[in-house]
């Protein structure tokens, strides 16, 4: 009799246990997945978008990650405050992260975001559209890069991708970009300084293009991007040596959930306007008259990236080759 009892007795703890442990794994509060604080480095351009759908769509949340934008001039800003230690990745024009490491910083491109994506338009200024334009008042005189020699012209950062690009631009027509004036003026004052008169000519980004062309203010004279090298890579978000060594699941992490969101804003373009007024603050009307210009990749194209150190060494800037693969990180990979 006392073994039957002690039988039942094993039996019942035994089932006592299983259910212990059944609810412990299976009902009980989930454990939290640990947060990663990242700072970005942006530019407030409409080529943000897909880190505002990231943000948006919860990519971000679902790996963990807690993303601080910080919004700054240009590739020529943002980078000093990367390897300072600011922020913790950057969002940089390719011509930037060139020079940047050409110069002795220690950084990486890790991941592509915004290529320029030049439709041919046979009746638009150099026949292409494009996301970037050189734009004059409505009642200017500016007909052609000629009648910019002498003139103000504004860039958001000297040395930069955009004034790169302009000058290349006005080689192609026959001016001399060393006669223009050139002036530093972020983006988002553009139209505020070509109204003004404090500039002749913009190099113009969505939203400011598209301000500027609606509202009769501005004039497109050329899509530049699209006359000097259609199609075009045009900037990356890059971090330091030491972080990715130091950080590379926090890197996949921001890279997995920016690639889910590169994948939805291409598929979803008819969402840009509403996501990008509310991160913009720009009116939504406005922003659904948008011609585009972008195409968004994670990849860099490496014959791209050749062909700009290939530019930037023509152009003295750079005075000796670097090797294109150094620019870029294994997670980042070229194509």
């Amino acid at each position: 009799m006392k073994d039957t009892y002690r039988r039942r007795a094993f039996v019942s703890s035994v089932v006592i246990l299983t259910l212990v442990a059944c609810l412990s794994f299976s009902s009980g509060p989930a454990r939290a997945q640990k947060t990663f604080r990242l700072r970005v480095g942006i530019i407030p351009i409409t080529e943000m978008l897909t880190i505002y759908v990231a943000a948006d769509k919860g990519y971000f949340a679902q790996e963990g990650l807690e993303v601080e934008m910080i919004p700054m001039a240009g590739g020529a800003v943002i980078l000093p405050a990367l390897v300072g230690g600011s922020i913790d990745i950057a969002y940089s024009n390719i011509v930037s992260i060139i020079l940047a490491k050409a110069e002795g910083m220690p950084l990486k491109i890790i991941m592509h975001n915004k290529s320029e994506d030049s439709t041919k338009a046979p009746d638009a200024p150099g026949g292409y559209k494009g996301g970037s334009a050189i734009m004059v008042r409505a009642n200017s005189d500016i007909r052609s890069a000629k009648d910019i020699e002498g003139r103000k012209f504004a860039v958001n950062t000297l040395y930069g991708i955009n004034w790169l690009f302009a000058q290349e631009w006005m080689r192609i027509e026959g001016a001399d970009p060393a006669k223009a004036k050139w002036l530093e003026i972020p983006f988002q004052n553009m139209a505020v300084a070509l109204e003004t008169g404090q500039v002749d000519a913009v190099t113009a980004a969505d939203p400011t293009l598209t301000v500027l062309k609606t509202t009769g203010k501005g004039k497109i004279l050329n899509y530049y991007f699209s006359t000097v090298k259609a199609n075009v890579i045009v900037a990356s978000f890059v971090a330091t040596d030491k972080w990715i060594k130091e950080q590379p699941g926090v890197m996949q992490k921001f890279v997995r959930a920016m690639s889910r969101a590169i994948d939805y804003a291409n598929t979803h373009e008819n969402e840009w306007p509403t996501i990008l007024a509310k991160h913009l603050k720009i009116e939504l009307d406005l922003l659904k008259k948008m011609e585009g210009g972008h195409r968004f990749e994670a990849k860099v194209n490496m014959e791209n990236l050749d062909w700009y150190v290939n530019v930037l060494v023509k152009r003295g800037l750079l005075k000796k080759r670097i090797d294109p693969n150094s620019l870029v990180s294994a997670v980042g990979g070229g194509s």
